[in-house]
């Protein structure tokens, strides 16, 4: 738990037994975790929820090559706009709540 309580990135976790996103699961479960899955149609406006409002979301199915609309999120590329700090999301701009 250490590593995902910790780290200056979002993780990424290899997970092939499925035990770490049981652990993840619950452990968010009264922070309300959303779980989507890459190539889910709503997957943009999950993330933006998530990331206006501070909830965590959990990416399932990343392949090897991840999706240039989620490189700044991953990375944590923020943009401070004004008083704010925003986030590109494909091709608009979410406000960051940490």
């Amino acid at each position: 738990g250490a590593i995902v309580a910790n780290c200056a990135r979002w993780p990424l976790m290899i997970d092939p037994q499925l035990q770490g996103i049981t652990w993840i699961k619950k452990h968010e479960e009264q922070a309300q975790i959303k779980v989507v899955r890459l190539g889910q149609k709503t997957i943009l406006q999950v993330l933006a929820s998530g990331i206006e409002n501070g909830t965590p979301v959990m990416i399932e199915n990343i392949q090897l090559s991840i999706d240039a609309v989620l490189d700044p999120v991953i990375g944590r590329r923020t943009v401070r706009r004004g008083r704010n700090l925003v986030v590109k999301l494909g091709d608009k701009e979410v406000d960051y709540s940490p």
